[in-house]
């Protein structure tokens, strides 16, 4: 369970009780935005960046500025199909942890910097990142596509996005839903 100002609880197993988990002691740390995983590793989107933790609540690695992030107010951290992490934060493309250590940053060509809220990737591959006053962006491998109010989307504040089952992507934003 991720909180907005006491952190990471999590549910003992063997207890049956809930109990918290310090990632750190830094109030920015505490501020719990996401959380995702796979396996028995857990990745957390908080404001003071990435932390990477065993599903015991260990912390095993923290990604930051200091470690190459563009910013350390992580909104989302999304796994494709090939087990890539996706960041989304703000930045002039979209962020990447490789192998859960080396950052880089894809898409970036002629990118100003984007407030990303969200990414997510299609059945096609393709992917499609939720930003914060820019609409949808779609990144295909030699095209990026725009999606914006004057294509029909109700806002270009944008909170979340998924790819459904059936290959549709669904668009949390001001206003409602696309």
């Amino acid at each position: 369970i991720g909180t907005e100002t006491e952190g990471l609880y999590y549910l003992d197993v063997n207890t049956n009780r809930i109990r918290q988990n310090h990632i750190a002691e830094n109030s920015l740390s505490k501020k719990i935005n996401y959380i995702t995983g796979t396996g028995d590793t857990l990745w957390i989107a908080t404001q003071n960046g990435v932390y990477v933790s065993t599903s015991d609540g260990k912390i095993i690695k923290h990604f930051s500025t200091n470690e190459g992030l563009s910013h350390n107010n992580i909104r989302q951290v999304f796994i494709d199909i090939d087990n890539v992490v996706w960041v989304a934060t703000k930045s002039n493309g979209l962020c990447m942890i490789e192998n859960a250590e080396e950052i880089s940053y894809k898409f970036s060509d002629g990118l100003q910097e984007i407030e990303f809220t969200s990414i997510t990737q299609d059945q096609s591959g393709n992917y499609w990142a939720a930003t914060s006053g820019t609409g949808v962006l779609c990144f295909m491998p030699d095209t990026l596509i725009n999606i914006s109010i004057d294509d029909g989307l109700k806002s270009s504040y944008c909170y979340s996005i998924i790819c459904d089952n059936f290959g549709s992507i669904w668009i949390g934003h001001r206003l409602g839903l696309s």
